[in-house]
């Protein structure tokens, strides 16, 4: 799928990448599967979410189509959902970085999230609540939802030691996710793509 993947503001390229899966879906009827890996990932998973899922959505009548997805290094990967495939499994109680997540995941759709990629395994407390708000900033979105830079702000206020704690211990998450040019985020080869493509092989 092509689409603008810069990575700053990052809601345009995701939402010009969800309007061109409808495209591809209107011209390519039948049966399909889908590998999605980073921010591919958060378009196809907000597309299933919004455009696929609700009653009445515009491509609901595709979903029965829609048989297998491999989503690698997911932000929008629910609580606990991953696919251990090569041995560095996300850590249990972790999710994608989005405060906006797929939920009740079907078992046809498999997470691939290694321990230590903060977009795929962020920790569901104070510090992952500061961390989904810079990812929000990294979209474009200052204001809007429980997680959004304001919101982290006025918590902050109310109780500024806990937050602070908070807050320091996402600036560090990100200075060594970044300090190691996001190893865990771009090192899925290997075992983790063989057992993707064995999977989607395999057939419906």
């Amino acid at each position: 799928i092509g689409y603008d993947s810069k990575p700053f503001p990052m809601a345009p390229g995701v939402a010009q990448a969800r309007t061109e899966i409808g495209v591809q879906l209107d011209k390519h009827p039948g049966l399909f599967s889908a590998v999605v890996y980073s921010e591919g990932a958060l378009a196809f998973s907000k597309f299933v979410k919004y455009d696929m899922l609700p009653d009445g959505a515009p491509y609901r009548h595709r979903l029965k189509d829609l048989k297998k997805v491999v989503a690698i290094g997911n932000p929008y990967r629910e609580k606990d959902v991953v696919w251990d495939v090569d041995g560095k499994p996300a850590r249990p109680g972790t999710q994608g970085i989005s405060d906006d997540r797929l939920s009740m995941t079907p078992p046809w759709w498999r997470e691939i999230a290694h321990k230590g990629d903060i977009y795929a395994e962020n920790t569901a407390d104070n510090a992952g609540e500061w961390k989904s708000s810079i990812y929000k900033i990294v979209q474009g979105q200052w204001t809007g939802g429980q997680d959004s830079m304001l919101s982290q702000v006025i918590e902050f206020v109310g109780n500024p030691f806990g937050e602070g704690f908070a807050a320091a211990m996402a600036i560090v998450s990100g200075i060594g996710f970044f300090g190691k040019r996001t190893e865990p985020h771009i090192n899925y080869g290997g075992a983790g793509t063989t057992h993707a493509v064995q999977y989607l092989r395999e057939g419906f």
